[in-house]
């Protein structure tokens, strides 16, 4: 993969770390499933192993990036693309790198990717949060998404609702 493929590199706050964002690969899966493990910090939120990211990133529709520093990686997101937006199914940021703009790097990429030219194309992207998770709403919040939607009883393994936030182009 070349440098020039889904990558930036930027200096992020706190700590001053270089983070690449690229297209996820197969020897990156046990790397997220340890941030996904690293980031849900005892939360209820189901931790997917290698197989079955590996299942859902054989469908073409399902797209995986992650965030890297050096060859580390850090964070993590994996979506969805829909006819008219991308839909986050999983986003991570590795608990040692949380607050040092990782997070918004990932969302970053998703939102440049969205088009206001083409009749057609992807103009906003979603995301289902849970009720108690208030950090991710908060974290989606100051990256401009609003809540559109609460979507009772959505988490089947809790019962809990959902909140559909959105970010418009």
């Amino acid at each position: 993969m070349t440098d020039a493929v889904a990558t930036q590199t930027q200096v992020v706050s706190k700590s001053p770390i270089q983070v690449k964002i690229r297209w996820m690969l197969r020897v990156d899966l046990e790397d997220v499933v340890q941030v996904q493990q690293d980031s849900s910090n005892g939360t209820i939120e189901p931790v997917w192993d290698a197989t079955r990211i590996l299942e859902q990133l054989r469908d073409r529709k399902y797209i995986g990036i992650v965030a890297t520093t050096g060859d580390k990686v850090i964070g993590f997101a994996l979506y969805e693309l829909c006819k008219r937006h991308f839909r986050v199914i999983k986003l991570g940021v590795h608990q040692d790198y949380r607050h040092m703009g990782v997070g918004s790097k990932l969302v970053g990429e998703l939102t440049a990717k969205l088009s206001t030219t083409y009749h057609n194309a992807r103009k906003k992207v979603t995301v289902m949060v849970r009720e108690r998770n208030l950090s991710a709403q908060l974290f989606l919040r100051a990256q401009r998404f609003i809540a559109t939607k609460v979507v009772r009883g959505f988490y089947e393994d809790s019962g809990e609702d959902g909140f559909l936030m959105e970010y418009r182009s």
